[in-house]
């Protein structure tokens, strides 16, 4: 029987860096099927940067999972997720 040893110990920083930016991604989901976000929003929501909000798009889109955007009334551009789609 062999023991799989993870490439990233558990504990280190690249470990912990990633588990941070899974339970934003997670949390932004959840939040984006409750109402439209600007990016500015999402990103004063998750306390972090617009680039890590697109960072963070950029991962979802890599999983093949869908935001859907649209401009609202004030001409910015917003985002959410359907739970229908």
């Amino acid at each position: 029987m062999t023991t799989k040893v993870s490439r990233y110990p558990t504990g280190s920083r690249y470990s912990r860096t990633r588990n941070k930016q899974l339970v934003r991604v997670l949390t932004m989901l959840k939040a984006l099927e409750t109402k439209r976000w600007t990016l500015d929003e999402l990103a004063d929501e998750q306390r972090v940067t617009t680039r890590t909000v697109r960072r963070d798009f950029e991962a979802v889109y890599a999983a093949h999972l869908q935001i859907d955007e649209c401009k609202g009334d004030d001409g910015k551009r917003r985002f959410f997720r359907s739970i229908w789609s």
